[in-house]
């Protein structure tokens, strides 16, 4: 198996964008909802214009934060998403902001899955859950291709090491 930390297909940016795409739409069009909302519940004989101005500008920052979130992240995400499938051990690494490192020791996984979402589906990707008994890891991008081989081998490889004696102690 792979020594070396893997990269995950490049679809998978694609993946991210429209999901990340669809809400920034649902969020954009709440938005407009609330500025037309805000503007006329304050179309009053009082001045509010600073209260009215500061929830308009807080409305469209969080709108301006989901568009770095769905136009600059996935890039970025991707260069920082490996993986490795070693004969002991499976480890992925991601993160932007907050680096993170997991693994799972071979002989301690207990099941093995290959999921396909429909978008992932769409973009000809998979994503293997592999399930321990604290944690469940997930490499994503993954083409099928590359999937599938990494399921069976890593089915064969726990069958394996679950046929094997229990090591018995002399406590």
């Amino acid at each position: 198996m792979d020594k070396e930390y893997q990269s995950i297909d490049s679809r998978q940016t694609g993946v991210w964008l429209i999901g990340r795409l669809i809400f920034l739409l649902i969020l954009a069009a709440l938005a407009v909802l609330v500025t037309a909302i805000v503007n006329s519940a304050f179309d009053t004989t009082f001045d509010y214009g600073i209260l009215e101005t500061l929830i308009n500008v807080a409305v469209w920052f969080l709108v301006a934060l989901q568009a770095v979130n769905t136009f600059v992240m996935p890039p970025l995400q991707r260069r920082l998403w490996k993986y490795r499938v070693c004969d002991d051990k499976i480890e992925i690494w991601y993160g932007v902001i907050r680096k993170t490192t997991m693994a799972a020791p071979v002989a301690r996984i207990q099941q093995v899955s290959l999921v396909r979402p429909l978008i992932d589906r769409i973009f000809g990707l998979s994503r293997l859950t592999v399930t321990t008994a604290g944690s469940s890891l997930v490499i994503l991008g993954l083409p099928k291709d590359v999937a599938q081989p990494m399921l069976e081998t890593l089915n064969e490889r726990v069958n394996v090491l679950a046929k094997q004696p229990e090591e018995v102690s002399d406590l």
